[in-house]
């Protein structure tokens, strides 16, 4: 589906401007809540169509490495040798252990943890530190959720939005309409259509769970682990 087109239906549905019109406030207006909703949906799962695989090429003596910037958030890392998978701790954690592993030379085995050290300032790559470090070059194989852009006015005519399935396009749609009446001070309009946009993606959460074995459950709940300390999604204003 194009922007430009579901632009156009937001508006017919809601009244809320000029169909045709695509410079004004209120499309600019409309392009704001539609980035804040997709960023939003994006970050409540690790959702099957937003998985991307990736590789971290490690370096003897090297600790601090900076996954493929396509990566928005880390899902799973596999460990070397088929050996599990590396565990995600947080800051804290790893301070507390920093003396006995940290700069410590260690084989690819004992390699089982690692943390969050931020965002490169450029690409906005995850960095990540292992707590201890390889003794070898050895490449790590990891999962996470592909990273999605923000939406510009100028996109408008050429854009095109392919990211989400069907399914969640609508829970998107609902998500800005909501914020359009929100915004138009329709209150009671606003308030049944967050509700059906957060039960929408309540639902969608539940019918993904039903669909993955108990390994996989097991897997996806250190996810929610580390997300619940973040809140709902990412939100950006």
């Amino acid at each position: 589906m194009l922007l430009s087109d579901l632009i156009k239906v937001l508006k017919r549905k809601t009244r809320y401007g000029e169909i045709d019109v695509i410079d004004d406030q209120v499309t600019a207006d409309i392009i704001h809540y539609l980035n804040n909703r997709r960023f939003d949906v994006w970050g409540r799962y690790p959702w099957h169509w937003s998985i991307e695989e990736f590789t971290i090429n490690t370096t003897s003596g090297v600790s601090d490495y900076y996954i493929d910037s396509v990566i928005g958030d880390i899902i799973v890392i596999a460990r070397p040798n088929n050996e599990g998978f590396l565990k995600k701790i947080t800051l804290k954690r790893y301070l507390s252990l920093y003396n006995k592993f940290n700069n410590v030379v260690t084989s690819d085995q004992s390699i089982k943890n690692y943390v969050y050290m931020g965002l490169h300032p450029t690409t906005q790559a995850i960095k990540i530190r292992l707590l201890g470090t390889p003794n070898s070059s050895i490449s790590l194989t990891g999962f996470g959720k592909k990273r999605i852009s923000r939406f510009t006015v100028s996109d408008i005519p050429t854009a095109s939005i392919d990211y989400f399935p069907d399914e969640f396009l609508n829970v998107v749609e609902e998500g800005v309409i909501a914020d359009i009446y929100e915004s138009k001070g329709e209150m009671n309009e606003y308030l049944a259509k967050e509700k059906l946009y957060n039960n929408s993606i309540i639902e969608l959460i539940r019918k993904y769970n039903l669909d993955e074995d108990t390994e996989e459950i097991d897997t996806l709940s250190d996810y929610f682990r580390f997300n619940s300390s973040r809140g709902s999604g990412t939100r950006v204003t």
